[in-house]
Formats: structure tokens, C-alpha cells, sequence
């Protein structure tokens, strides 16, 4: 009975600890622009996200750029696919194994 509690001390010892709360400050950076995209080949929406960095801790969605012109070219064929804000995305379809460009504007 004695063994079983002095294997159980060290447990309990483990799982209990102090715990400091660390205030960190971080200086505010200056904003880029952020592209978020997902191309593929399918007969599916094809979305770009185009927004502004934003600070560490912000509790927050990132803010969009509503003026991002936002282009893909296909390099072996000089197709190009234009996205904007005001669209919700246009039904693509590419080519596996193709180069492409992304051009942004805002």
C-alpha cells in the first residue's frame, strides 16, 4: 500500500504546476497584401483571397482588399483568368501539369 503511494506522488506532482501569464508586446508591422488561393483541375469555383496582413493577437477575420484585380495565365497557352472582388469566383477548368502566372493588382 505504501509503494501505491509513493508511485503516486510523483504523478500528482507532475500534473500540477504554476502557470505565469506572459503579457508579450509586439510592435504593429506594416500591412501586406496576403493571396490565399486554391487552383485545381476540377470542374469546381475557383477562389482567390486576397487580404491585408494583420496584427498576431488580432481576435479577428483578416480584412479583404475590395480593389484586388487579381489574374492567372496559362504559360502554354496565354489563356488568361481574371478574378475580381465583385465576382464570386469563376468556373475554371485547368490543366494538370501546366505552368502558371499569378499577376495582383490592388
Amino acid at each position: 500500500m505504501k509503494i501505491v503511494y509513493i508511485l503516486f506522488l510523483p504523478l500528482v506532482l507532475l500534473f500540477t504546476s504554476c502557470e505565469d501569464v506572459v503579457q508579450i508586446k509586439l510592435d504593429e508591422g506594416s500591412k501586406l497584401y496576403v493571396i490565399d488561393a486554391f487552383v485545381s483541375d476540377l470542374r469546381t469555383d475557383q477562389v482567390v483571397r486576397v487580404t491585408t496582413s494583420d496584427s498576431y493577437f488580432a481576435n479577428r477575420e483578416a480584412p479583404p482588399v475590395q480593389n484586388a484585380i487579381v489574374q492567372l495565365v496559362d504559360l502554354s497557352t496565354n489563356v488568361t483568368y481574371d478574378f475580381s472582388y465583385t465576382s464570386k469566383g469563376e468556373l475554371c477548368v485547368f490543366d494538370k501539369y501546366c505552368r502558371y502566372n499569378c499577376a495582383f493588382r490592388a
